[in-house]
């Protein structure tokens, strides 16, 4: 005997954050966060290449979001990704600043600019940022 199991699918329509420049939108601006180990949504994340940041919580009928401008000081988001360690997104930009979006479990949101280290172990957080986000493509003439 066979049982048929239903899945349930559910479709929303997210407003994405204003963005002057609309030709720069990617699918790397954008990232689900899920429960370590289950496929149940916890949040969405989309930052517009200005930096301007829309979460919303998952598991909500409506879907309210929560809204930030980072100060990007000139600099455009080159993508975001969810760290799954920790309840936050990692988003580096294009002059390749690595920020921390980090959101609460009161829906406050808050942008740490993480700073190159100084000293002897400087290199590293340039290794680890290639392995997170991949190697820039670079153009020899």
């Amino acid at each position: 005997k066979h049982s048929l199991q239903q899945a349930t699918s559910v479709c929303h329509r997210l407003t994405l954050p204003s963005c002057s420049t609309v030709s720069r939108w990617t699918a790397s601006l954008l990232s689900i966060h899920t429960s370590p180990g289950s496929t149940e949504m916890v949040g969405i994340v989309c930052v517009s290449p200005e930096g301007f940041v829309r979460y919303w919580r998952g598991g909500t009928e409506d879907i309210p979001y929560k809204e930030i401008k980072m100060d990007m000081g000139g600099d455009l988001v080159h993508s975001v990704t969810n760290l799954e360690v920790s309840s936050g997104f990692a988003v580096l930009t294009e002059q390749g600043v690595l920020m921390l979006l980090k959101h609460s479990a009161d829906d406050l949101l808050s942008v740490i600019r993480l700073e190159p280290p100084k000293g002897m172990l400087s290199g590293i957080s340039k290794r680890v940022s290639s392995f997170l986000f991949g190697g820039g493509q670079t153009t020899e003439k």
